[in-house]
C-alpha cells in the first residue's frame, strides 16, 4: 500500500467517525472535487467528503496543476446549504482558519493571502504546505453549493519536491499517532468552521485567526494581478477578507485578487 492510499484511507477513517460529513474514499481518480460536482442528487452534496488516495489532476488557482504526490492528503467537501456566489471567498479564510486550528501551535504553520498555508522551515523563510480551491457547483444552470477542495503535502514525495517547486514543503507528520491526532483536529476544525450551521457568521474570528498567524505581518507585499504589480506593508484583512497594502505614499489600498509574493517566500 502507497503511503499516499494510507494517508487517505486513514483520513477517511477518522472523518467517519464525524456525523456531519458523509465519507467517500476512493483508491484513485481524477479530481476529488469533480467527483463532489457530479454526485447526485445534488441535495446530498452538503457534507460530502471525497478523499482519494492518489489524485492526478489536482487544480490550484488560475487553472494551475496541484502536484500530485506520495506524500499528499487531497479531498474535497461539498458545501450546499443556502450559497450564494458573494459567500465563496468566505468558505477560503474559513477553510484556512480550520486548517491553522488542526495544525495547533506546534507547528509553524503560517497563512499567505488568499488560499495557502505555509510552513516556516528556517527563521523568517517559508515553504507552501497546502492549497485551497473553492468550485461553485450547479444544477440545471442553478447554484447549488460549491466544493472546497483541499490539498496538504503531509509529507514529501519519496524522491524529494522536483527542483522546478523550490516553494514546496510538507508537515513531516510521519508517526501514526502525530496523524491520527492531525486528522482528528482537522475533522473537527471543518466541522466547526466550515459545515456548522451559518458559518459565514464565523468569518470575522476565521480573519482574525489568519491575520495573527500570517506569514506576510511586518513584510514589504508585492502583489501583481498579471498586468501590474504594487508593493506595500502588510496591513491586515478587511471585514470581507480583503488584502490591505500601506503603499509607499502611506496611501491604504485593498486587494480582492492577486498574487503574493515577499521576502521568505518568493517564486522564480
Amino acid at each position: 500500500m502507497s503511503r499516499a492510499l494510507s494517508l487517505g484511507a486513514l483520513f477517511a477513517e477518522r472523518a467517519r467517525l464525524s456525523r456531519a460529513m458523509h465519507v467517500h474514499f476512493v483508491d484513485a481518480c481524477s479530481s476529488t472535487t469533480d467527483l463532489v460536482k457530479g454526485w447526485e442528487p445534488p441535495s446530498e452534496q452538503h457534507g460530502l467528503l471525497v478523499v482519494a488516495g492518489h489524485q492526478t489532476q489536482g487544480r490550484g488557482r488560475l487553472g494551475r496543476s496541484w502536484l500530485t504526490h506520495d506524500g499528499m492528503l487531497a479531498f474535497s467537501l461539498g458545501v450546499a446549504n443556502h450559497v450564494t456566489p458573494s459567500q465563496a471567498t468566505a468558505f477560503t479564510f474559513l477553510t484556512g482558519a480550520a486548517l491553522l486550528e488542526a495544525c495547533g501551535e506546534d507547528l509553524p504553520i503560517r497563512s499567505k493571502w488568499p488560499n495557502d498555508i505555509l510552513c516556516e522551515h528556517a527563521p523568517g523563510a517559508f515553504k507552501k504546505v497546502a492549497g485551497i480551491l473553492i468550485e461553485a457547483t450547479s444544477h440545471q444552470a442553478e447554484l447549488t453549493g460549491m466544493v472546497i477542495g483541499v490539498g496538504i503535502n503531509v509529507l514529501p514525495p519519496a524522491q524529494g519536491f522536483p527542483e522546478h517547486l523550490p516553494q514546496a514543503g510538507a508537515l513531516n507528520l510521519k508517526d501514526e499517532k502525530a496523524l491520527r491526532t492531525f486528522f482528528d483536529r482537522l475533522v473537527a476544525a471543518i466541522s466547526k468552521w466550515v459545515l456548522a450551521p451559518q458559518p459565514q457568521l464565523r468569518l470575522s474570528a476565521a480573519l482574525e485567526i489568519l491575520v495573527g498567524r500570517s506569514a506576510m505581518k511586518g513584510r514589504l507585499v508585492r502583489i501583481s494581478s498579471g498586468k501590474e504589480e504594487e508593493a506595500g506593508l502588510f496591513h491586515g484583512l478587511d471585514e470581507d477578507g480583503a488584502l490591505i497594502l500601506r503603499l509607499k505614499n502611506d496611501e491604504i489600498k485593498r486587494f480582492n485578487v492577486g498574487d503574493v509574493f515577499f521576502d521568505g517566500y518568493e517564486t522564480n
